[in-house]
């Protein structure tokens, strides 16, 4: 019958002392992949008070086992790429410092590194015309006021030739109808939260669709992102 070693938390990854040791096999550690580590040093008598320990915590799952002979093992699954410490202790009969062994496992080699969460916008495939902004003008806050009679948002459209049109999601012509150049774009925007902004290339490609920045320089830095002016 295989016993489980008595499982509990040690606080660090040092050797304290060299009778117990813990073999590992000399091959490629993988995720999610079952290995048993033998743990030399250990008898019967000590069993009770031997504690089982992986940091950091979720790294790995691993508990102790019997052999039929009454060697020791570490029944060891990987959870995740990234090194992993396994860590046995040996508490002393009489008052004293316990007997640590630690090992430290490369899971499934080197982690991945994590991607880019805001990675930058691709170069535009066309030239930059500039922006439309669908809103309802009754709702139009202080912030995109702001943004939108903005000297420097000015200066900014016009050194870089760049068109910023702002329409009301009901706006009509003389007519009734909605302009024939907004169409798309309220249609577009209907059932999201506005103002929605539309920056477009000069040969109609959207280049950008989302929220307006709130602060005059934020809009001119997403300009600078979609091929505009530096």
């Amino acid at each position: 019958m295989r016993r489980i070693l008595c499982l509990a938390v040690l606080a660090c990854c040092s050797v304290a002392g060299a009778q117990v040791e813990i073999v590992v096999p000399d091959e490629s550690i993988e995720v999610q992949r079952t290995y048993l580590f033998q743990v030399q040093g250990i008898d019967g008598a000590a069993l009770a008070r031997t504690t089982l320990a992986v940091k950091p915590d979720g790294a790995a799952m691993a508990m102790g086992v019997t052999g039929w002979d009454g060697s020791q093992y570490i029944w060891f699954v990987g959870s995740k790429k990234g090194p992993c410490c396994v860590i046995v202790g040996v508490g002393s009969e009489s008052p004293g410092k316990p007997d640590i062994a630690a090992v430290v496992i490369a899971v499934g080699g080197e982690p991945e590194p994590e991607p880019n969460p805001d990675p930058p916008p691709p170069p535009p495939d066309e030239q930059l015309w500039g922006a439309v902004i669908i809103e309802e003008t009754g709702d139009r806050t202080p912030e995109l006021a702001q943004v939108l009679t903005s000297t420097k948002v000015a200066s900014y459209l016009k050194a870089s030739d760049l068109t910023l049109r702002v329409a009301d999601q009901d706006a009509t012509d003389e007519h009734g109808e909605t302009p024939a150049d907004l169409v798309d774009y309220i249609a577009s925007a209907k059932g999201e939260d506005l103002p929605v902004l539309f920056v477009m290339g000069v040969d109609g490609a959207e280049l950008y669709r989302g929220p307006v920045p709130t602060t005059p320089a934020g809009l001119i830095e997403l300009f600078k992102q979609h091929g505009g002016t530096p």
